[in-house]
């Protein structure tokens, strides 16, 4: 009589390691601790652990997920913000713009630019907040960037950035 050999484990599919490398991606994003992803992963498909869950259960998490706030990054996104160095040349660009130049926004009026955004800003990623600051400016002003506004455009962003920060919160009737 031939023995046959126990069979192997079967690995989990690409498929669903592919869904689980986004779950932990959306707990990173959402800033939340194991507990608490697994107390959501819970309310959304009635299971604690990703290893208990096929891929389908998997795919309803992430949905759960978005419904609570999350927004996936495509791998473009995720590069740019993880490489140093374009975090290096950002950083280059903005401090040597910050020197006074005659006709264009003093630096106090670019910092003062930066911090209404964040409040005005619906962003909690710093890299995104940028990009949406300067796709707004092109909309705005048409400048490439923040650096590039003179005086009176920036004298005018601070007023649209201070109306846009009243009107979210209301005090605009």
């Amino acid at each position: 009589m031939k023995t046959s050999k126990p069979k192997k484990k079967t690995s989990r599919s690409i498929e669903w390691r592919r869904l689980r490398g986004r779950i932990a991606q959306a707990q990173k994003d959402l800033v939340i601790d194991d507990a608490t992803r697994r107390e959501l992963m819970f309310m959304a498909v009635g299971k604690r652990s990703c290893s208990d869950m096929d891929c389908w259960d998997m795919r309803r998490v992430l949905e759960y997920f978005k419904s609570k706030g999350w927004r996936p990054k495509s791998r473009k996104q995720r590069a740019t913000e993880n490489n140093k160095e374009y975090q290096r040349i950002h950083k280059y660009w903005l401090d040597r713009f910050s020197l006074p130049r005659p006709g264009f926004a003093s630096p106090e009026q670019l910092t003062h630019i930066q911090i209404r955004w964040t409040y005005v800003s619906r962003s909690e990623n710093e890299v995104t907040r940028i990009r949406a600051l300067r796709k707004w400016l092109h909309r705005m002003f048409g400048v490439a960037g923040l650096e590039m506004l003179s005086s009176s455009q920036a004298y005018k962003a601070i007023e649209a950035l201070k109306k846009m920060d009243a009107r979210q919160n209301g005090l605009v009737h």
